[in-house]
């Protein structure tokens, strides 16, 4: 009988040891994780974004997992028989690759490219007799005698972004929703982060490639880097993409690609490190419901630390071959620079400055790079700041 009770205590022993860190697992984040995984490399950690901690270190896969390992290996013996394997784009993405996500070429300014015509779309609002209100494109004929007021003017000023999406390969009424979405959210944010009086209706097309020799074959005839998963063509005004195995890495690169659009359309052609650090800093965006908010993974912090951010002096010359040469390193640092600058009063004016430098002086990196000086303490003092903001802190989360 002891001896039973000495089992049963240890299997319930077991059982905790086993189902406590499943279950801590399973209520925190996949910031927490990525902190977790970077605090303690030697715990052979699975990826942040699974939901169950066990069953990856077992082995054992969902049938969810099945399926995405099979997709990884069909796609990549397509992309075997085409063309080099293409990057996934997210946080820790290797993205050294020139004219990674735009066509080169000559300077973009918003006046070269097109801007949304809303569509012609009827909306209509009426009472019927029984005092319910009623919308739609046209008013139903039997409640003709009741007052009914023509919207249609308001609801076509109220539109902003006009986003064509095509998808060559089959519909995918799910995946175009979403992009529609993201789309939205992301000229939402980006609205917020210009200038107000250079925010204007926005006309983008943008095409998504499933098929992986199809995206191929378009990103050669733009003659795109070979390790580009999506780049923006500002002649065409067109965004082309490849899917990615994971829906949410698609629609970071849609986050990534639609920004650069977008700061195109409003402010024309931006400093290299400006537009990839915009780019990425939207390509961070999660949101629920109508809020979303912006976060920095510990992981990348902890890599800059590491890998020491060059001075400003230097990092801000880059010329777009060097940028892309070294690109996670230099991504990071932008994305990180227009992090910090846009977390306080002082950072946002210097930024607002930078971008009225784009519109004033076009295509001239020095002209906006100068204005950088007027940080409390010049270069210099935005330097020092910047160092004691990656080591210290806060990097808290900005909210929109």
């Amino acid at each position: 009988m002891t001896l039973f009770k000495a089992l049963r205590q240890l299997v319930s022993l077991l059982l905790v040891l086993v189902l406590a860190p499943e279950l801590a697992w399973r209520l925190t984040t996949a910031a927490q994780h990525e902190y977790v995984a970077v605090q303690y490399p030697g715990i052979p950690l699975p990826n942040s974004y699974r939901s169950s901690l066990w069953m990856p270190l077992l082995g054992i896969q969902t049938q969810q997992q099945r399926l995405e390992q099979l997709e990884r290996q069909s796609q990549q013996q397509l992309e075997r028989q085409s063309s080099p394997l293409l990057v996934v784009v997210g946080q820790s993405a290797d993205k050294n690759s020139v004219e990674r996500h735009m066509v080169a070429g000559r300077c973009v300014t918003p006046e070269s490219l097109p801007v949304a015509q809303p569509k012609q779309q009827q909306v209509f609002r009426w009472v019927d007799e029984q005092g319910k209100i009623h919308f739609g494109d046209r008013p139903d004929a039997s409640d003709r005698q009741q007052p009914v007021d023509d919207l249609s003017a308001r609801y076509r000023s109220q539109r902003k972004l006009e986003l064509h999406v095509t998808l060559p390969d089959g519909p995918d009424a799910g995946l175009e929703a979403d992009i529609q979405r993201e789309g939205e959210l992301v000229y939402r944010v980006v609205a917020t982060l210009l200038p107000a009086r250079y925010v204007r209706p926005v006309l983008i097309n943008m095409t998504v490639f499933t098929d992986a020799v199809g995206y191929q074959a378009q990103r050669r005839s733009d003659n795109v880097g070979e390790q580009a998963a999506g780049y923006y063509h500002f002649e065409k005004n067109r965004i082309y993409l490849q899917r990615q195995y994971q829906r949410e890495a698609t629609l970071a690169l849609v986050r990534h690609e639609m920004t650069h659009a977008l700061s195109m359309a409003m402010v024309g052609t931006l400093p290299v490190w400006l537009g990839e650090g915009l780019a990425e800093y939207t390509e961070q965006l999660d949101y629920q419901m109508s809020a979303a908010k912006v976060v920095l993974s510990e992981r990348l912090l902890v890599s800059l630390r590491q890998q020491t951010p060059l001075p400003l002096s230097q990092y801000l010359l880059l010329q777009p071959e060097s940028f892309y040469q070294q690109g996670s390193r230099h991504y990071r640092q932008a994305l990180a620079l227009v992090f910090f600058l846009n977390s306080s009063q002082e950072g946002k004016v210097v930024l607002e400055r930078a971008y009225e430098a784009v519109i004033d002086s076009p295509c001239q990196t020095a002209a906006v790079n100068a204005t950088l000086a007027f940080y409390p303490g010049g270069l210099a003092g935005l330097e020092t700041a910047f160092g004691h903001w990656l080591a210290d802190g806060p990097h808290l989360p900005q909210s929109y």
